[in-house]
C-alpha cells in the first residue's frame, strides 16, 4: 500500500460524492507503519458529510504519544529553567513535598512520580527523591499477549528532599534536564500527576449515582459549572476511578451482615415484614428473600398473576435478582417480594418459592408467567402444583430468531407467526393458522417448530383461560423492574447499596399509585355528586 500516494490524493481532494467508508488507524508495533504515522502525524483528518459532500479539513496535531523513545545519536535536551527555584525551598510534609514539585512540573509542562526512600542505616528515613513521570523504562513481560505503549524515556530530571533535624524537607538536588519534549501548556491538564478530583466532587457523583444519574451525566454537570476541563482538574476516567473506589470504601467485608441488621431492625419496627436468608456449609450467604406489609396486602388483592424473571444479576458478588411481580386494577406494576439466589438451578428456585408462599400464609397463585428455563419450570411444578405456568411469548420470539432466522425473513410466514403467537382466541384458529403455516411453508418437522407446538398450551392464549391471567403474554413486567433498578446501579454495586435502590423504586411506584387513586377519587366523587 503507497502511504505516501493515499495522502496526497486525500489531502489535495476537497470535493468528492459521499463515501460510506470508516477510516480506522491501528498503533502497531511495525516500523513502516510506525515511519508512517511519525511522517503524517502533524495532521488530523476530520470527515464532515453534510449534503452529500465529503468535507476534509486538516488540523494540528501535536503527536508525541507515539514517538519511539530517542537514540543516543539524537537524544533531546532541554532544561526547565536558568534558576534553581526549587533548591533550599523548605516544607513541613511529604504530601506538601509532591505538591511543590508537582505545581513547579506543571508551570514548566511536564509530570511528577513519587520515587527513592533513602533511609540511614539505623532505618531512619533521610530523604525523599521525586522523579519525571518518564523517568526509567517498563520491563516489558515475554508472556503477555499485548503490550502498552512505553512512554518513558529513562529521563534524569529529579528533586530530593532531605529531612533536617526539625523533621522538615528541604531540597538539596535537583536535575533539570530533560530527554523529551515538554507538554504543551493547553495539554498539560491531562497529565496523570496534574488530575486531582477532590472529596466533595466525589461526594456529588456518587450521590448523583444512586439517584439514577450515570457518572458521565454527573461529570458533564460538573465541567458546565467550572467552564472547562482544565479548570475541573480530572478526567471522566478519573470519575469512573473514583467513584468505584468509594463503593469500594463503604464495604468493609460485612455487607451481608449489614442487610441482615436491616432486615431485623425493620421486623422489629414494622408490622408484618419478612425476611429469610439461606446459608451454605461455609455459613456465606448464598440466598436472601424479604417483602414488607403492603407487599403482602398486594399479593392477596392481586396475587393471582406472579411474573416472574431472572435475567437481572448487576451486583458485585453475581447474584441473581429475583423480583416477583404482578398487576394491579390499573395495569401497572406491583411488588409482591424480592429475592436474591446464587445461581439459577432447581434447588434455588425451590427454596425462594417455598420461602414466598411461606411469607404469604401458603397461598398460591393462579398463573406463573416465565420464560423457558427448564430449572425454574421444574421448580414451578412442584410448589405450584395447581397454577398454570404461562411462558413469556417475547422471549420465545427471541428463541426463534436463532432457531427460524431462515423462515421468519419471509414475510408471509412472519405475518401467520405473529397471528399465532398473540391473536388466537381459539382453539380452532389456532389450529387452522398453525396447519397453514406449516404447509404453506413446509416446515411441518421443523424441531424448534415441534418443540414449541408440544407445549403450545403454555404460550397460546386460547390454550390458557381456564385461569386468571390478566391478558399478560409476556414476562416483562418483571424485566422493567429490572430496568428500573439499572438506572441506578452497576456491577460494583453492593448488598446493601441493591436493598435501597430497590426500595426508592417501591416507594416510586406506591408514590405514583396514591395520586392514582387521588385522580379516580375526585372523578368518582364528581360522578356521585354533581354540582
Amino acid at each position: 500500500m503507497n502511504i505516501e500516494l493515499l495522502m496526497k490524493n486525500i489531502t489535495t481532494t476537497t470535493h468528492l460524492k459521499t463515501i460510506h467508508c470508516f477510516i480506522i488507524l491501528k498503533m502497531c508495533r511495525n516500523i513502516l507503519f510506525k515511519y508512517a504515522l511519525l511522517k503524517y502525524s502533524c495532521f488530523l483528518i476530520v470527515l464532515n458529510f453534510s449534503q452529500n459532500f465529503l468535507l476534509i479539513r486538516l488540523f494540528y496535531l501535536r503527536f508525541f504519544c507515539v514517538v519511539d523513545p530517542p537514540n543516543e545519536d539524537d537524544t533531546i535536551c532541554l532544561q526547565e529553567s536558568q534558576e534553581f527555584e526549587l533548591l533550599s525551598k523548605i516544607v513541613n510534609t511529604e504530601k506538601k513535598a509532591y505538591e511543590l514539585y508537582n505545581e513547579y512540573a506543571f508551570r514548566i509542562g511536564f509530570g511528577v512520580r513519587v520515587s527513592k526512600l533513602r533511609k540511614r542505616q539505623n532505618g531512619v528515613i533521610k530523604g525523599r527523591e521525586f522523579c519525571c513521570n518518564k523517568e526509567g523504562k517498563k520491563q516489558e513481560k515475554s508472556d503477555k499477549q499485548y503490550t502498552k505503549l512505553d512512554r518513558r524515556t529513562g529521563c534524569k530530571a529529579m528533586v530530593y528532599f532531605e529531612i533536617d533535624k526539625n523533621n522538615q524537607y528541604v531540597v538539596v538536588r535537583h536535575k533539570m534536564e530533560h530527554n523529551h519534549t515538554f507538554c504543551p501548556r493547553g495539554l498539560v491538564h491531562h497529565v496523570r500527576s496534574q488530575r486531582s478530583i477532590t472529596q466533595a466532587e466525589v461526594n456529588y457523583l456518587a450521590h448523583l449515582r444512586s439517584k439514577g444519574v450515570g457518572v458521565a451525566n454527573g461529570y458533564r454537570c460538573l465541567k458546565a459549572e467550572t467552564g472547562s476541563s482544565p479548570a475541573l482538574g480530572f478526567n471522566l476516567q478519573d470519575a469512573y476511578q473514583a467513584v468505584l473506589n468509594e463503593n469500594k470504601k463503604n464495604f468493609d467485608g460485612s455487607d451481608a451482615n449489614t442487610l441482615i441488621n436491616y432486615f431485623k431492625q425493620r421486623k422489629a419496627n414494622e408490622d408484618d415484614f419478612y425476611y429469610d436468608y439461606e446459608i451454605d456449609t461455609d455459613r456465606s450467604l448464598c440466598s436472601f428473600f424479604w417483602r414488607d406489609k403492603t407487599m403482602k396486602a398486594d399479593y392477596i388483592a392481586f396475587g393471582d398473576l406472579l411474573v416472574f424473571d431472572t435475567t437481572y444479576n448487576t451486583n458485585k458478588y453475581g447474584l441473581v435478582c429475583a423480583p416477583l411481580v404482578g398487576m394491579n386494577y390499573h395495569t401497572h406494576n406491583c411488588m409482591f417480594g424480592c429475592g436474591f439466589l446464587l445461581n439459577e438451578r432447581i434447588s434455588s428456585f425451590v427454596w425462594l418459592f417455598t420461602t414466598f408462599l411461606k411469607s404469604m400464609d401458603n397461598i398460591h397463585p393462579k398463573t406463573v408467567m416465565t420464560d423457558q428455563a427448564l430449572a425454574m419450570a421444574s421448580a414451578i411444578s412442584s410448589t405450584f402444583p395447581d397454577a398454570k405456568h404461562r411462558l413469556c411469548t417475547w422471549h420465545i420470539g427471541e428463541n426463534s430468531k436463532k432457531h427460524i432466522r431462515h423462515l421468519r425473513d419471509i414475510p408471509e410466514f412472519l405475518d401467520e407467526y405473529k397471528i399465532i403467537m398473540k391473536k388466537c382466541h381459539t382453539e380452532e384458529e389456532f389450529n387452522y393458522h398453525w396447519n397453514k403455516m406449516v404447509t404453506q411453508h413446509n416446515c411441518a418437522n421443523n424441531p424448534w417448530l415441534l418443540q414449541i407446538y408440544s407445549i403450545k398450551d403454555k404460550w397460546c392464549r386460547c390454550f390458557g383461560k381456564d385461569k386468571f391471567s390478566g391478558g399478560v403474554l409476556s414476562s416483562q413486567r418483571s424485566e422493567s423492574t429490572n430496568h428500573s433498578l439499572s438506572r441506578r446501579l452497576n456491577k460494583s454495586t453492593c448488598l446493601c447499596d441493591f436493598y435501597n435502590a430497590f426500595c426508592e423504586v417501591i416507594g416510586e411506584w406506591r408514590s405514583n399509585e396514591e395520586k392514582i387513586m387521588k385522580d379516580v377519587g375526585k372523578v368518582i366523587h364528581k360522578l356521585l355528586c354533581p354540582m
